[in-house]
């Protein structure tokens, strides 16, 4: 049986078609692939405006978000999270500094007693 030639109108044969040609382009290096700047300037004409009006239409729906960094110093509940837990641990920094001062004070003090040798008898 012979095929007939709008076998390009099937939407899967043109489904297929187009995977392959976009996975082709994908691997394909960019110095072979340049001529796809031109159609695709061409294509930007038409898909701008769509853009254009989705991003207004969803823009009152999308969230509003404060910007980071404003407000009167304290940037959310995070901001005091990480604050307590920073004190936290300057804290206990100078307690283990107090603490290895002390110790070397008291090796400085006992450093001239010096260690009896033990020596080991060999078989």
């Amino acid at each position: 049986m012979i095929r007939p030639r709008h076998t390009w109108k099937n939407p899967r044969t043109l489904l297929a078609a187009s995977c392959a040609a976009a996975a082709l382009l994908a691997i394909t290096p960019w110095r072979y692939t340049f001529w796809v700047q031109t159609p695709a300037n061409l294509l930007s004409i038409f898909v701008n405006p769509l853009q254009n009006g989705f991003t207004k239409v969803l823009s009152p729906v999308a969230l509003r978000r404060k910007p980071y960094g404003t407000g009167n110093g304290g940037d959310g509940p995070d901001f005091e999270v990480l604050r307590t837990r920073y004190l936290q641990l300057e804290n206990e920094n100078q307690q283990l500094r107090a603490q290895v001062e002390s110790l070397q004070r008291g090796v400085r003090i006992s450093g001239d007693l010096g260690t009896p040798r033990v020596i080991a008898g060999s078989l």
